[in-house]
């Protein structure tokens, strides 16, 4: 608390009367200076000597000492008038200075709100900044990671087979996308939305692959198991076929790449190549549902074939084994009734899928008859002859045997065709007969079979 200042503290008055300005240094006649002083020492002298106190010399004292009151409050009063004035002078200097500091002052305030609000602003542009930055290093750190899932996903895929086999142009357009991120000076946004395009097209392909595989592996296993009946009914064919079927224990096996002349072993192998390719299919590039289609159109064909292989096998072995019953028949005719003696049968090259010849000779009139019996077609033979005369040419006498002879064949079932266009190419001067135990070997034109072949 501020002490309350005493009246004879001199100082205080001196800072707030005075001015600080000292009486006791002035020149001036104030009270308590030097000349107060010596005047009141007269007084206290003669009030202590009042005997040699002189009454006019006292008035005189009391009246120098009137005049000095006097003289001094008048002095008083112009210094105070002119201290009056000089405090009025600086009360309104101070009263104009308060006016400038008053409106210093709501200029300071002013400025000080403008400086608030520019440190404000400030503030908040610094804010904005700091926020700038966090959305760049967040949109670095999202480009980054963005960029990174990219390639991440895309080496997840970029080996895979199947994507090799079903998008192949897919992953060229995405390996262009991720060099391209690497390559090109793009900002941060726009490496997030190259990223983010690089992993939809992925996810889109990799939809569409495992689309494409889920249809492949549907129609592969379509198609593998049809391959596989086909491969196991052809190995049925080759292994269980007999032409003893109807005997309780069969024991004639039928050798379907002996009686189908190699065609059946070829369509077999055929079979198993596809079986093979269909095993590496899934994962064999190049390899789409359309060749799938198209194996299982070879399927249908080659199970065709192979049914019409087998029926033709089984029908070349009856007309083969027809052959030589014709055969044996026509030679028992030419026995029994026209006295010919057999000297040689057997299949053309010893092959029984061949023409069945049989050679027979006539020793009374030395006639000699040679019939080739040849399948034409699944059911139905024909026979060949050739006709060789002995001494005795009668040619009315030759046809009219040669008819009977052909009419007794016809009431058997055997059908007889002439060798050329006339009956004259079928009989011929001389007839070569091939020794029992031995090999015939038709020439090329008397080998119906190799003629229609060719």
């Amino acid at each position: 608390m501020v002490r309350r200042p005493r009246k004879h503290d001199r100082d205080y008055y001196r800072r707030h009367i005075y001015g600080r300005w000292n009486p006791e240094t002035s020149s001036g006649v104030w009270l308590e200076n030097h000349v107060y002083q010596q005047l009141m020492k007269d007084l206290e002298y003669l009030r202590a000597h009042p005997k040699n106190a002189n009454p006019e010399e006292v008035l005189r004292l009391l009246g120098r000492i009137m005049a000095a009151w006097k003289d001094e409050r008048g002095k008083f009063q112009d210094v105070m008038k002119e201290m009056i004035q000089h405090y009025k002078e600086a009360v309104s200097v101070i009263e104009q200075d308060e006016k400038e500091i008053n409106s210093l002052r709501q200029v300071i305030d002013q400025l000080e709100r403008e400086i608030d609000q520019a440190i404000k602003k400030q503030n908040e542009i610094q804010r904005e900044i700091d926020e700038i930055k966090k959305e760049r290093r967040k949109d670095q750190e999202l480009a980054v990671e963005y960029r990174n899932k990219a390639v991440e996903a895309f080496n997840g895929i970029v080996d895979d087979i199947y994507f090799k086999k079903y998008a192949s142009a897919q992953l060229v357009e995405i390996e262009s996308l991720l060099n391209n991120m690497d390559r090109l000076p793009l900002g941060d946004q726009a490496l997030q939305g190259l990223a983010v395009e690089c992993l939809g097209k992925i996810h889109a392909t990799r939809q569409d692959v495992e689309r494409k595989k889920a249809e492949f592996a549907m129609l592969h296993a379509v198609v593998t198991q049809q391959a596989k009946e086909l491969l196991e009914q052809f190995e049925k064919w080759r292994d269980d076929m007999y032409f003893d079927n109807e005997e309780e224990y069969p024991s004639k096996h039928v050798d379907m790449g002996f009686w189908s002349r190699g065609y059946f072993d070829e369509l077999m192998q055929q079979v198993r190549e596809l079986c093979h390719r269909l095993e590496t299919a899934p994962q064999t590039i190049g390899y789409m549902p359309e060749q799938l289609k198209e194996d299982m159109t070879t399927i249908v064909q080659l199970r065709k074939e192979g049914e019409e292989v087998v029926e033709d096998v089984l029908c070349m072995s009856h007309q083969s084994e027809m052959m030589e019953v014709l055969g044996h028949i026509a030679a028992i005719i030419l026995a029994e009734e026209y006295f010919f003696r057999l000297i040689f049968w057997g299949y053309n090259d010893n092959d029984e899928r061949d023409s069945f010849v049989v050679q027979m000779l006539n020793h009374t009139c030395e006639n000699k008859i040679q019939l080739i019996f040849t399948p034409v077609d699944k059911t139905n033979s024909i026979c060949l002859y050739q006709f060789c005369v002995g001494q005795h040419h009668d040619e009315a006498r030759i046809q009219q045997l040669l008819n009977s002879l052909f009419n007794e064949f016809g009431l058997n079932g055997i059908t007889v065709r002439q060798q050329g266009a006339s009956a004259s190419r079928s009989i011929v001067e001389s007839l070569e007969f091939t020794k029992p135990g031995n090999t015939i070997h038709l020439p090329a034109e008397l080998n119906l079979l190799r003629a229609t072949s060719e």
